[in-house]
Order: C-alpha cells, then structure tokens, then sequence
C-alpha cells in the first residue's frame, strides 16, 4: 500500500509544482525519485509533461483494470448464455 501512496503524493507534489510553481528544492525525498519531479525543460520554456507527444505510454489505473474485468465478466456470461439457447432450441 506504500506504493499507492507515494504515488499520491508524487502526483500532488507534481500538480503543485506545475499550477502553483512550487520549487523542485520544496519536494520532500520520501516521495519517491527527484528526478520525476525535474523533468529536463521542452523547447518552448516550460516542463515536459508525461503524456505529450514523443511520450507514448499506457496508463491504467485500478479503476480501468477493474471495468476491463466486469466488461471480459459480462461478455462471458452472455456468450454462454447465448450457447445454451441455441443448443436447446437445436434439440
């Protein structure tokens, strides 16, 4: 459960540093790796963002794992269901 929240306060830390301008040196260590929090400077001035373009990653969540799950559930469930009628109605 550590993981998840120091995961938390990196996103938090990481939200104040690009909408408040709070300093890279105001980061506490125990909140994982500094270097997440000094991403190197893009051509226009401003931070490198995770997500822009040239950063191609996948990120899913618990929540995302989760509806995957209920969506592969439901898909099952109706595929045997959807099985057995038409077996019986062959019969």
């Amino acid at each position: 459960m550590s993981y998840f929240s120091k995961r938390k306060k990196q996103k938090l830390y990481q939200q104040w540093m690009d909408k408040s301008g709070l300093p890279p040196e105001s980061v506490p260590a125990d909140t994982g790796q500094e270097s997440d929090f000094r991403d190197a400077a893009d051509g226009v001035g401003g931070l490198r963002r995770p997500g822009m373009p040239g950063d191609v990653t996948l990120r899913l969540t618990m929540r995302h794992v989760l509806y995957l799950v209920l969506v592969a559930v439901a898909l099952l469930i109706t595929t045997v269901t959807l099985a057995t009628v038409l077996i019986m109605r062959s019969c």
